[in-house]
Parts: structure tokens; C-alpha cells; sequence
């Protein structure tokens, strides 16, 4: 059987094969996670819901402008508002 807490409410059952939608932030400049690393992440998904962002010149580190926080509240605006 299942475990507790595992099994999916009956609204949701028939989407267990709907993609997720996913959001990949990479800076250009990332010694860390370079953008070529974020590249191969989002072909592994196999999925077209997912989208790829890279920062020119910033390398590994929070957010910190106005203009990262965009991308991310512009992704999530068009997925949670529905």
C-alpha cells in the first residue's frame, strides 16, 4: 500500500503526469554553476515548462537588483494567477 500522506487527493489524481513548471536562474559569469551546467538541468527535465534564465555578468550570489526579482515575480505571476 502507500504510505500516510502520500497519496493524492482525488481532484488531482489524473494530473500525475502534468509537467511542473520550473524556473532556472543562472549567472553568466558562475564559477559554481556555470550556465553551460544550467543548460544540461533544464534538457533533463524533458519538459517545455521549463524556463532558463541567465544573468549576465553575475556571478554566484542572491538576488540583487530589481531586475532578477523581476524574472522570478514574472514567472510566478503567470503561474499563480489563473
Amino acid at each position: 500500500g502507500n504510505l500516510p500522506g502520500t497519496e493524492l487527493p482525488k481532484k488531482h489524481a489524473n494530473n500525475q503526469n502534468q509537467a511542473t513548471d520550473v524556473l532556472i536562474i543562472a549567472g553568466s559569469d558562475d564559477p559554481t554553476y556555470p550556465k553551460e551546467a544550467a543548460q544540461l538541468s533544464k534538457q533533463s527535465y524533458h519538459s517545455s515548462k521549463v524556463q532558463l534564465h541567465v544573468q549576465k555578468g553575475k556571478g554566484h550570489a542572491m538576488i540583487g537588483s530589481k531586475e532578477e526579482m523581476r524574472v522570478i515575480m514574472e514567472f510566478l505571476s503567470k503561474r499563480l494567477v489563473r
